[in-house]
Formats: structure tokens, sequence, C-alpha cells
């Protein structure tokens, strides 16, 4: 049978940000921290806060992208005082403070979206198809009577501070299921990353799932497998086969909720998505049951493209 594990190694190396690219949004967060930091210290009404790198940065299943913008999360996480929420500021009031902080560190304007600031940076390289852009997402974290402290993602929105949120608790889940494969806990990670270069490569016409929701299928289907080929195919099935009974994805830590709730996934998304992946499962199944190297790679490259080679 063809084995391609080799081939999804190199595979990896071609979805992973170089070094230069890391440098970049490393040095980009140290310049919106700071920035953000000092125009804040003058500012008596403005309470603590921390900054918390997030998301698949620091989990590194971030990709290049075949196109677009690849972004890192930085959580602005504020320390009220006030266990009512009622007696904050506003998330709209609070999003302007880090708003107004970020305006013109960049030429292109800054945006204030529902959930976060963004602050979108032009291509790394001249004549490139991707730059990158960090997302800003506003956290409240305070202290409950009993000294536990709970965090909410502030919303520019009718939900104000009412959905808890812990984005540090994801990545630790995550971490958790890495360890399922003891003699490679890096195998989970590369599974997410060739998952997310799917998604990349298909058709823009319906809206893929969003990498959260990718993640999530992956970590609580992992199949590890001394083989990467074998460990996507034996992963795949698993995802089908949940999703064929039950099509729902519960974020593992909290809010909790269905990330394919039918007020965010359409019954047009739905099938489109649950026909992509059966032909992509189909198809990981003959790729690693073929003689042929040269078929194996036909077929993986039709879900993965040039990239895959």
């Amino acid at each position: 049978m063809a084995d391609c594990n080799e081939l999804f190694l190199r595979f990896n190396d071609n979805i992973t940000l170089i070094p230069s690219e890391k440098k970049y949004l490393r040095k980009a967060r140290t310049a919106i921290t700071t920035k953000i930091l000092n125009n804040f210290s003058a500012k008596s009404q403005i309470p603590p806060i921390e900054f918390k790198v997030q998301g698949s940065f620091t989990m590194n299943t971030i990709i290049r992208p075949l196109n677009g913008e690849f972004d890192i999360d930085i959580g602005i996480y504020f320390k009220f005082q006030e266990n009512d929420r009622d007696q904050w500021a506003t998330p709209q009031t609070v999003s302007g403070w880090v708003f107004n902080a970020v305006k013109n560190h960049t030429s292109i304007p800054p945006e204030n979206k529902i959930t976060c600031v963004r602050v979108t940076y032009k291509p790394i390289t001249p004549g490139s198809d991707y730059g990158y852009h960090v997302d800003l997402p506003i956290y409240g974290e305070y202290e409950n009577w009993w000294g536990s402290r709970y965090k909410v993602i502030g919303m520019n929105d009718n939900r104000q501070w009412n959905e808890k949120s812990d984005p540090l608790a994801f990545t630790e889940w995550f971490n958790e299921k890495c360890l399922k494969n003891e003699k490679d806990k890096k195998q989970l990670i590369r599974i997410v990353k060739y998952l997310k270069a799917w998604k990349d490569f298909q058709t823009k016409d319906i809206k893929m799932p969003s990498g959260m929701i990718l993640t999530v299928i992956a970590a609580k289907n992992f199949q590890p497998h001394e083989r990467d080929d074998v460990a996507l195919y034996n992963t795949l099935n698993e995802i089908c086969s949940l999703l064929w009974w039950s099509f729902s994805v519960t974020k593992p830590v909290e809010p909790e909720n269905n990330l394919v709730a039918e007020n965010i996934f359409s019954s047009r998304r739905k099938v489109f998505f649950m026909e992509r992946l059966r032909e992509l499962r189909d198809d990981a199944y003959s790729a690693t049951r073929c003689d042929s190297s040269d078929e194996a790679i036909s077929l993986w490259q039709k879900h993965f493209g040039e990239r895959f080679n």
C-alpha cells in the first residue's frame, strides 16, 4: 500500500508559517500592546488590563493561507472590581477605548467588530497575496463572592457582557488531547493544520466551518497512528460517523455552546460541508490502500492542491 507519511510531513512544512512570518507577528503583537498600554496609562477611568495571546498562534495550528490573511488573537482582559456587571463600562465603551488607542497604528483603518477590534497590516512581502491582522477580543474578568474568577467576552450588540468565555482553557483542553499520541504529541496539531489547508482549498461559494470548529472535531475524534495519512483517514472516519448521527459540535469549555447551531450554520452550509467531508474521507480511504504512490498523491492533491507534493 502507498505510504504518504513523508509527503504529509513535507505538506506540513509547506503550510506552516516560516520564521520571518512568525517574527513579524510577534513584532506586531509587541507594538500593539505597547501602544495600548501607553494610551491607557493616561486615562484614570480605565481599569487594569492584561494581555493574553491566544488561539491558533499559541496552539501552533496556524497555517499559511492560499490567499487572504493570517492572524493572531491578543485577548485584552479588563480587571473590573465590581461583581455587578451592570456597573461596568459597556462593551461599546471599552471597545471604543481600544479602537482609539490603535487608531492610525497602520495605514489601514482598524475595524470595531462585534467581538473584537481588528488591526490590519499590508502584506509582509511586496506582491504577496496575503497580509495579516491582529484581532483584539475584549474580556471582562472579575472575582465572585467565593473567590472564583470569571471571564466574559464583551459583545458590541445586545448580548453585552453576558457570555462566559475562556480561550486559555480551550488551549489547555486541546493540549491534553495532543497527549493521546504518546509517541508523537504534535500529530494532532498537524491533523488540524491539514484540515485547515483542506478548507482553504475548497470553493469559496459556500462558507466552510471555522478553524475553531475543525479544531474541536479533530481533537474530539483524533485517532493516532504512526503514519499521518492513516491517522487523518481514521480521524475523518470518526468525524463523519459522529456528524452523520448528530450534526452538533459542542465547545468543550465555557460557554459549551453548539458551534454549528442552526442560527449559525444554515442547512445549505451543512449539506455542502458534509458532502466535501465525505469526499475527503472516501478518497483518504482509497489513498491509504492503493498500490500506486502516484495514484495516492493524485487523490490527496484533489483535496489539498499543489502544496501537497
